[in-house]
């Protein structure tokens, strides 16, 4: 973290500090007999420098415990009234089906509304926040995630081009199946595409 190009120049650890570091070490691998008291006292050394760098860009620069309280607030309920208020707010707008703005709805009316009243305007934290609506579709392409899926049957994944392999021939002890593990909506109906290939001992077909 300390020496990512992400951190600021001035916040790294020095290349002279660095080279001290190296050195110490290089010290105490050149002593005829290695002592416990003296490696202990370079590694502490070593650990109050980095320590203390650490402490200074994590606590103070990237404002930890601010976060650390927004975590508390509004992920662990400590401000429950923000969630109580805001379902009252959207409970008319939660109660229809999803429309295509539903999440641009409910971050410009209820999410506001919420805030306004419960006077949190000032909150830096908020201003970051904002409510997410699960989309009701999935997609995988390749299958180089198989986040969400369920295996059910004759199911191999090959490593090599990640696609599933699923076999029903009559050496197999259960036909092969993929489900997703959520519920979808499809009142309104639904599109699926996908690719496949047939292959069997006689024939070979795309």
């Amino acid at each position: 973290m300390l020496q990512s190009k992400r951190t600021p120049p001035e916040d790294r650890i020095p290349e002279d500090e660095l080279h001290c570091f190296s050195e110490a070490i290089v010290k105490l691998q050149r002593l005829p007999q290695f002592n416990v008291l003296l490696f202990s006292k370079v590694i502490e050394e070593i650990r109050e420098c980095i320590a203390s760098r650490l402490w200074h860009l994590t606590v103070i620069k990237a404002n930890l415990l601010d976060d650390l309280k927004a975590v508390k607030d509004y992920f662990l309920l400590a401000k429950g009234e923000f969630f109580q208020t805001f379902l009252d707010e959207a409970r008319a707008m939660l109660s229809l089906p999803p429309q295509s703005t539903a999440e641009y709805d409910i971050n410009t009316g209820p999410l506001q509304q919420t805030i306004l009243k419960l006077g949190l305007e000032d909150d830096v934290m908020l201003q970051k926040f904002k409510m997410t609506l699960r989309s009701f579709s999935f997609s995988y392409n390749n299958f180089s995630s198989l986040s969400g899926l369920i295996c059910v049957g004759e199911v191999e994944l090959s490593q090599k081009n990640s696609v599933f392999k699923i076999t029903s021939h009559r050496l197999s002890h259960k036909s092969g199946a993929l489900w997703h593990s959520l519920k979808q909506r499809i009142e309104l109906g639904f599109q699926t595409t996908f690719g496949f290939k047939f292959r069997n001992g006689v024939f070979h077909g795309h």
